[in-house]
Order: structure tokens, then sequence, then C-alpha cells
């Protein structure tokens, strides 16, 4: 599966919040203990497993990779328009939205 070529920081809170509350176990465990290494705070993790960042265009990803996974054409084309507002490219918001898909058959 490509990584979007986005930094760890970003793709871990684009994990958080696509696993949700619906994480159990090891895997939460590891995806959190990876955000914690990265520098993520507890609020932090507990605002990107609920779709949202402290960050705007942190946010602003999330909010992309959440409308892909949904298949909210919408939604898409609105968090697409807004992420590149907060100047985000849309190269990377191409990336988020293969890696959503790539990782939505992997799961």
């Amino acid at each position: 599966m490509k990584t979007p070529t986005l930094d760890d920081h970003l793709l871990v809170q684009i994990a958080l919040a696509l696993a949700g509350a619906g994480l159990r176990g090891e895997a939460a465990d590891d995806l959190e203990g990876r955000a914690r290494r990265l520098g993520l705070s507890g609020a932090e993790i507990d605002a990107a497993r609920d779709g949202r960042s402290f960050d705007v265009r942190a946010g602003a990803a999330v909010a992309v990779a959440i409308a892909a996974r949904r298949a909210d054409a919408a939604g898409l084309r609105a968090s697409r328009a807004q992420a590149l507002r907060l100047g985000l490219g849309s190269h990377d918001l191409d990336d988020i939205e293969l890696w959503v898909a790539a990782s939505s058959k992997e799961g």
C-alpha cells in the first residue's frame, strides 16, 4: 500500500481518526504508542480518535480521510476545498484518498 507523502505526525492522526474508538487491544496500544512517540498528547490522541485535531490543517486532512472512508462525495469535495485553502497540496489529498482506499480493502 502506498503511504502518503505527509509527515508521520499527521498520518498517525489520520490513522487514529479512521480507527476511532473501534480499535482495541494490542493494535490500539501500538497506534497510541506510536502517537505518543511522535509527541502527541493524550488530548490530541483523544481528539484524533473523535475525528478532530487541534491543528486546523491536520483537522482538514482528517476530514478528507473520513469523507473518503465514508464514500461521501459531497463531504469529500467540501473537505478537499477546505484543505486546499489551508495549504495542503492536491497531491497530498490524492495520496490520503488512495491510502484510505487501500487500507479499507486490507481491513
